[in-house]
């Protein structure tokens, strides 16, 4: 079997064991720091959405779409229209659409998957194993 090369830079990498205490200290500090750093971010980025989400739909065409859908004009926020597109593209054929309906609505387990997959298995095989009709 062929032996990895070594990536560049890699040669200057000291292993965690072979630093001081005080190294090993500094280090889990400043990744403690760092890891604070990017929670808060992703919490403000997180509130910044649910925002969003929240706020009322500013395009009007987009608006009167939703609205022919059966929706008040007056309870649609972008939370509503993004779930509406959502299930746009999954009525289209997109499988990745597909599997977000059905995670957001609880239906994405893979016991689920599984049985669906079954189901469609059997079936394709019933019609592979009918006689043709003459």
């Amino acid at each position: 079997m062929a032996e990895k090369k070594p990536r560049p830079g890699e040669k200057n990498l000291i292993p965690i064991n072979e630093r001081t205490v005080e190294e090993q200290r500094l280090m889990r500090h400043n990744g403690g720091k760092a890891s604070g750093v990017a929670r808060r971010k992703k919490k403000q980025l997180r509130q910044i959405m649910l925002d969003l989400l929240a706020k009322d739909v500013m395009d009007t065409k987009q608006l009167r779409k939703v609205a022919n859908m059966g929706y008040d004009e007056d309870e649609i926020d972008n939370a509503t229209l993004l779930v509406v597109c959502l299930f746009k593209r999954a009525c289209l054929g997109d499988v990745s659409a597909i599997k977000e309906v059905r995670n957001l609505i609880g239906e994405d387990t893979s016991a689920d998957v599984m049985r669906k997959l079954d189901e469609i298995l059997l079936g394709v095989e019933a019609q592979t194993n009918d006689p043709p009709d003459s």
